[in-house]
């Protein structure tokens, strides 16, 4: 942000929008729509900078950007577990080895209604792979071959292998329908934790008191900006605690009616967020 900063003195302009990924910028197919792409060149033409903040992993981040020609000045992954600016890794929140491997023996009677899984930042997935039948195994590496690299190993021989922290897992649930039957039961379960949809049929679990606000918050102060500075936009449940933190919050028309009462406005894509956005700014000079 150095690079604006004597553009903007004294003036309360919008400097960056953070997009939610999943119901946001993009839906069931997993490709931006040409108009917020092109919203989005036109946004950082105008000088704001603009920015991810999801619960999907930096991989899946990095590639999504690169398909369609987009930069982004700042990434917070991992539903706030991990915050990314200008390409660098400046914070992360980690699980240890040992206690993903005792989380994910809970999970493992649950292996069927949902699927555990981690990531690494190299898209590398892995999976409860025991928990599985041969042609149940196969099936879900078919379900979710679209997330990146599915690796033969199971989930816990690899734990048990590399000793590697983590810094979410996720739980793929296929449907919204599961995800609110499994919500609540799983909240139950693992109180010491953050435990939150993402999407209709993904939940995440990630350290207690890290989410999406938290880390939007620690961007803005390592960027040095102002709440009236920020706008983000987002569709669910774990973009609310970000709302609280910026003046200018747009919530997607899609967004369920609980959603939509902690934003500011509603909004049908991130074009029409763009626009809203380099309206502000126009007015402001």
């Amino acid at each position: 942000m150095e690079r604006l900063s004597s553009l903007w003195v004294d003036k309360a302009m919008i400097r960056l929008l953070l997009s939610d990924i999943d119901g946001t910028l993009i839906q069931y197919d997993p490709k931006i729509h040409k108009t917020d792409v092109d919203a989005i060149h036109q946004l950082q033409e105008h000088g704001v900078q603009f920015g991810l903040v999801t619960g999907r992993d930096i991989g899946f981040c990095r590639h999504l950007l690169t398909h369609h020609n987009l930069q982004a000045d700042c990434i917070i992954a991992n539903n706030g577990g991990s915050l990314w600016i200008q390409k660098h890794k400046v914070l992360e929140h980690h699980m240890d080895g040992e206690e993903v491997i005792a989380i994910m023996k809970q999970l493992d009677a649950y292996v069927g209604m949902c699927h555990p899984f981690i990531c690494s930042e190299e898209r590398e997935f892995f999976l409860m792979k025991h928990a599985y039948t041969a042609d149940a195994w196969q099936s879900i590496r078919k379900t979710l071959a679209y997330l990146g690299n599915l690796r033969e190993e199971d989930l816990l021989q690899h734990l048990h292998r590399t000793k590697a922290s983590v810094v979410k897992i996720s739980l793929y649930t296929c449907n919204e329908q599961t995800t609110n039957a499994l919500l609540p039961k799983l909240q139950a379960i693992f109180k010491e934790y953050e435990v939150l949809p993402t999407s209709i049929d993904y939940i995440e679990i990630t350290k207690k008191g890290i989410h999406k606000g938290n880390t939007v918050c620690t961007l803005m102060d390592k960027l040095h900006l102002k709440k009236h500075e920020v706008g983000v936009i987002g569709d669910g449940h774990n973009d609310v605690p970000m709302f609280s933190c910026v003046e200018h919050s747009f919530v997607m028309e899609s967004a369920q009616e609980e959603v939509k009462r902690h934003g500011k406005r509603i909004v049908k894509s991130v074009a029409q967020a763009v626009q809203c956005v380099i309206q502000y700014n126009q007015n402001e000079e």
